[in-house]
């Protein structure tokens, strides 16, 4: 039984940081969606203003 406390041990350890390592990548994923959603929505911004840009050319 004392011998198998270590390696329980160690296998637990192991766990935690696979654990941690998910999560880190998880966080990861969900920062780069969010950069990617903001980015998205600069660009419908921007389209937006050119769009009104353009309008307001037309009725000049």
């Amino acid at each position: 039984m004392l011998l198998l406390l270590p390696i329980l041990l160690l296998l637990l350890l192991l766990l935690l940081l696979l654990l941690l390592l998910l999560l880190l990548l998880l966080l990861l994923l969900l920062l780069l969606l969010l950069l990617l959603l903001l980015l998205l929505l600069l660009l419908l911004l921007l389209l937006l203003l050119l769009l009104l840009l353009l309008l307001l050319l037309l009725l000049l």
